[in-house]
Parts: structure tokens; sequence; C-alpha cells
């Protein structure tokens, strides 16, 4: 409609975060879809590897680069994840302490 291109799996995690939002879908809902798909994560990194293997001629050659980003960029997200958890935790906690003092 707006004629801006989005990727479709940005414009389904905003929309379903607005369902959550708005009670429409419950979380037990997606907590049970969510479970299913991690107990059978194994099985959509199949096709992964084997494209993978397709391509390992051509990165032989760059294979010490390429497990080095891949071990940089692993460690950069577990620690961005780390410090954004702590923040919305240490956020969370503060508030419900500033409630419970108003109390």
């Amino acid at each position: 409609i707006l004629n801006i291109k989005f990727p479709s799996p940005l414009i389904a995690m905003i929309l379903l975060s607005l369902l959550m939002y708005f009670k429409i879908i419950s979380v037990n809902f997606i907590e049970s879809g969510a479970k299913l798909l991690l107990d059978n994560i194994g099985l959509f990194f199949v096709s992964l590897l084997v494209g993978a293997f397709g391509y390992l001629l051509i990165i032989k050659d760059k294979l010490l680069i390429v497990f080095a980003i891949f071990i940089i960029t692993s460690i950069c997200l577990i620690i961005f994840t780390g410090l954004t958890t702590q923040y919305l935790l240490a956020r969370r906690v503060c508030k419900k302490r500033l409630a419970n003092l108003k109390e």
C-alpha cells in the first residue's frame, strides 16, 4: 500500500507483537508452537548444511576467515543479547520497586 519494501519476517513479527499486545493471541498459544519448533530445530538446518557443501570448494581457501567471522559474530551476539536482557530485567525491577514505594 505504501510502496515501502519490508522483509516479510519483520512484518510478521510486528503483526505477531501487536496481536499479543492486544491479547488477540494468547502467549500460551505461541509457547506451544515455539516448543514444537524448538523440539525439531535440527531438521531446519539440514538443507542449510547440504547447501553449504556446494560452496565448500569456493570457500576452501578462506575457511579460517569464515570460521573467525562465525566465532566473532557469535560472541558479539551473545554479549549483545545478555546486555539487552540485563537492561530490560533491571528496568522491570526498577518499575516494580517504584510501584511498591508508591503504595
